[in-house]
């Protein structure tokens, strides 16, 4: 992560200018609110769902960008309640405004970086702003509101220029056609996410800080077992997969950047988070997530190893004499189109478990939630008692979808388990624990 910056240091890059559509803001914030108050953290959750909508709409999360835009905002919404009350380690800007309105500062810290990301959305944006603010009466507060989340979303846009998680980078191109080396997997020409492993992430020191160690021979009883399981497990069709199973694999097909987010609102309003806290659960959830693909890729394009829908195809050229090829299987979902080893899914599951288990300081986390990719057949929703008990579950969907081996899941949920226990060491920590 970069260092923080002064107060002076990250007013020299300037304000983002502000829509025209926000000129009048000031004057009307002085009136009566007329909307319905918000809740406590709603500025805070409120940006969330408009960027991750913003995000899915864009690219449908086929870049970085989304990631990236998510983790920057909520830093950013951070850092600027943070100078009003500090409670946390600033990320960038460490500052103090006690006097400052925070719903103008968040709200004006979330836009600015919004804005900055997806200029075409703007006058989107500046709609949310100019709602969030009418539960902001007193000016003088409110200026100074606007100008330390200006600041905050400054500090961030310049921490973050030249961090390459746009990077441009040769096409993949195997070294050999080797049993276990990846192939490109029906439908797809073509290996996608190879630039992920370029970006500088928010909170790791490295991309490779967290790579999971080798898989196992192609010749050992343990690729034999785990082949084989997901070959009867993942298959299109399976009738040794349960229904519950078939309907796990299709309820958590969606990616964690959207279920996550979508219960940290829900969680943040049935608990009551205020502001400080609702921001730093959204940050740390969305720096994990962008360190966790980061790091994920980098191991997945280090071993490239192949997906089950290869391997159980081409099963009599691994030399392993308990697998046995079956040149017409298909997985029960198309397989995504980057290397098995480990599993992106269920190292974002379980780094986002780890980091709503530390903000609500106990992984019984009991919910109900529905889900994007719910199928037809089935409940709508799913139910369950801890946090963990669900990062499990969407991390063996990869297995009963036939996407993954069971040891790349397992590799993926340590990874993400250790990736997010560093990340919570190491930023953004609470002032009264973090050393001096």
């Amino acid at each position: 992560m970069r260092p923080h910056l002064s107060e002076p240091s990250a007013r020299k890059t300037g304000r983002l200018a502000l829509p025209s559509v926000l000129a009048g803001l000031l004057a009307a914030a002085a009136t009566p609110a007329a909307a319905e108050a918000l809740h406590e953290a709603e500025v805070v959750t409120a940006w969330n769902e408009t960027l991750v909508e913003t995000a899915y709409e864009v690219d449908q999360w086929a870049t970085l960008l989304g990631h990236r835009t998510l983790a920057m905002t909520h830093l950013a919404m951070h850092d600027a309640l943070n100078a009003i009350e500090a409670r946390y380690e600033a990320y960038v800007l460490d500052a103090s405004r006690t006097d400052a309105h925070p719903i103008a500062a968040a709200s004006q810290a979330a836009h600015d970086v919004a804005v900055a990301a997806y200029p075409d959305h703007a006058d989107r944006f500046a709609a949310l702003h100019a709602r969030l603010l009418e539960d902001a009466p007193d000016d003088a507060d409110i200026e100074r509101g606007l100008a330390l989340g200006a600041d905050a979303a400054a500090a961030i846009v310049e921490a973050r220029e030249g961090d390459a998680f746009d990077a441009e980078v040769d096409p993949y191109a195997p070294e050999s056609a080797a049993p276990g080396i990846y192939r490109f997997t029906e439908p797809h020409d073509f290996a996608a996410y190879m630039e992920v492993p370029h970006a500088e992430p928010f909170a790791m020191r490295s991309a490779d800080q967290f790579r999971v160690p080798p898989p196992p021979a192609l010749d050992s009883e343990a690729y034999a077992d785990d082949l084989n399981e997901v070959k009867a497990l993942g298959a299109r069709d399976s009738e040794e997969r349960t229904p519950d199973q078939t309907h796990i694999a299709y309820w958590w097909a969606e990616f964690c950047e959207s279920w996550c987010s979508r219960l940290a609102r829900n969680l943040v309003e049935e608990r009551d988070l205020d502001k400080w806290d609702a921001a730093r659960l959204f940050a740390l959830l969305h720096v994990d997530n962008f360190d966790g693909y980061v790091t994920n890729f980098e191991a997945k394009y280090h071993y490239a190893f192949w997906r089950p829908v290869t391997a159980i195809r081409a099963a009599d050229e691994d030399g392993n004499d308990a697998t046995t090829s079956d040149p017409d299987w298909q997985p029960e979902m198309v397989t995504l189109p980057f290397p098995d080893y480990p599993s992106a899914h269920a190292q974002a599951c379980h780094g986002a478990a780890a980091i709503f288990e530390d903000a609500f300081g106990t992984a019984d986390i009991a919910f109900t939630m529905d889900s994007a990719t719910a199928p037809d057949e089935g409940p709508a929703t799913r139910s369950y008692d801890t946090i963990h008990e669900a990062a499990e579950d969407c991390g063996l969907s990869r297995l009963y979808n036939g996407y993954h081996f069971r040891f790349a899941i397992d590799a993926g949920a340590e990874q993400g388990r250790e990736r997010a226990a560093y990340i919570l060491a190491t930023i953004l920590r609470p002032l009264d624990t973090a050393p001096e």
